[in-house]
């Protein structure tokens, strides 16, 4: 009985394989790059030295920053009072009353360059991811001016953070008149602490009045905590770094701007010589020119 051929081995046979066509085609690449060495070399060089010139000449940009730390939290009977959070001082450092208030420090110390600069966006705020800090940087075209921007901006934040205005005068209101209560709360606890201890009087009754006035007095110094922590908003105790006085430039960074020169000189280089080589081999090779009319026609190039 004859043997049943096999599809599969008939595709094998139908698709020989020709390892020698790899290897000449890698070696028809190191050919053209062997050729043209010089210019691949040299071609990213200079650009590289271009680009060292140009950034040698491009104006430099110094940074000078401060953090906070931008959360204060009240804790009563394990629930916790946010009272002041990072976004909140985060938008204060950067909103237009607390940069015009910088800008008026400056101007009182003859500074009035830096005011327009400050007053122009070189101020930029952010909350870093999982933290409850603030960072805020200052640019400026020298260091000492980013610094001195940057120690204004710290003080005004810093002021901004506490109420101003009707804000200020409601709280303070609120504040004498809880603290006023909280007095009497605790004169009273002390007259009902000698009355129980003295036993003149239903005991029972007086505890339980004594354990209700201890409640109404803690609920009481919390609001009165609350309202002296918003009044106090931040102090220079939640400076976690301040401003300070840096000599090298944030931008830019001339050897990341070289590298990148060199490395897309030199990439556009080697497409220059392999495209050349391409166009040269159209005369002489048929599928090469099949190729490039098939190139043509997919740009849309081919009449």
């Amino acid at each position: 009985m004859p043997p049943i051929p096999s599809i599969f081995s008939q595709k094998m046979t139908d698709t020989p394989n020709h390892p020698e066509d790899d290897e000449i085609d890698l070696l028809d690449l190191l050919l053209t790059i062997a050729e043209n060495i010089k210019i691949l070399v040299i071609g990213p060089l200079l650009t590289g030295l271009l680009a060292l010139v140009g950034v040698w000449f491009w104006p430099a940009t110094y940074e000078s920053s401060f953090t906070l730390n931008a959360q204060k939290a009240l804790i009563f009977d394990g629930v916790e009072t946010k009272l002041i959070q990072p976004q909140q001082i985060s938008a204060i450092a950067v909103a237009k009353p607390t940069l015009e208030a910088a800008a008026q420090a400056l101007t009182t110390t003859n500074q009035s360059d830096l005011a327009q600069r400050i007053l122009a966006g070189a101020a930029t705020s952010s909350v870093p991811r999982n933290t409850t800090h603030v960072l805020v940087t200052l640019q400026a075209p020298t260091a000492q001016a980013a610094h001195d921007m940057a120690q204004a901006l710290l003080a005004a934040t810093l002021k901004a953070s506490r109420p101003q205005g009707e804000e200020l005068a409601r709280l303070s209101e609120k504040l004498q008149i809880d603290q006023a209560a909280l007095e009497n709360a605790r004169t009273l606890e002390a007259r009902l602490d000698q009355t129980i201890k003295q036993g003149k009087s239903n005991v029972e009754e007086l505890a339980k009045n004594y354990a209700a006035l201890l409640g109404a007095i803690a609920v009481q110094t919390k609001r009165v905590d609350e309202h002296r922590a918003r009044l106090t908003g931040l102090s220079e105790a939640d400076a976690i770094s301040k401003p300070v006085l840096l000599t090298v430039p944030s931008k830019p960074r001339k050897g990341l701007v070289v590298l990148m020169a060199v490395l897309a000189s030199g990439f556009a280089l080697l497409l220059f010589v392999f495209i050349r080589k391409a166009m040269r081999n159209v005369s002489t090779n048929p599928e090469t020119a099949r190729k490039l009319a098939l190139i043509r026609k997919a740009l849309g190039k081919d009449n």
